[in-house]
């Protein structure tokens, strides 16, 4: 059974609304495990935390996949093709997300971490 134009429209924009969820939380996570308790965050975290972000959305969907079809799903994903044809397969698509994960985390750096303003210390404190 082929898969018909809606169905891959609708695959297609469920996966763009999976991958901004994915990049919203991912980076509120990190923001508040690891950012919040240093006080600081350097441009090349936010590039990191781009690439690394958009490279765990194939896995994300397969262990999504296997917790809702187990590996019946998972199986249906690979069908009859090789187990390595698969993984190069999925080793192409993590190199190829690398650089939107790349435009990603620019974009954080410069929308949303460069324009935020630095903490003043306060002085009045010293003249009381």
């Amino acid at each position: 059974m082929g898969a018909t134009a809606d169905d891959i429209l609708a695959g297609t924009f469920g996966l763009l609304a999976f991958g901004m969820l994915w990049a919203l939380v991912g980076g509120w996570i990190y923001l508040l495990a690891v950012v919040r308790t240093r006080r600081k965050i350097a441009r090349m975290e936010c590039l990191l935390l781009g690439i690394v972000l958009t490279n765990l959305i194939a896995p994300a969907l397969f262990a999504i996949t296997f917790a809702i079809e187990g590996w019946g799903g998972i199986t249906e994903i690979i069908d009859d093709s090789d187990v390595s044809y698969f993984f190069a397969l999925l080793l192409f698509s993590e190199l190829l997300f690398s650089l939107p994960g790349l435009l990603s985390g620019w974009l954080f750096w410069r929308f949303g971490v460069r324009p935020a303003p630095v903490p003043q210390p306060d002085l009045t404190a010293v003249f009381d």
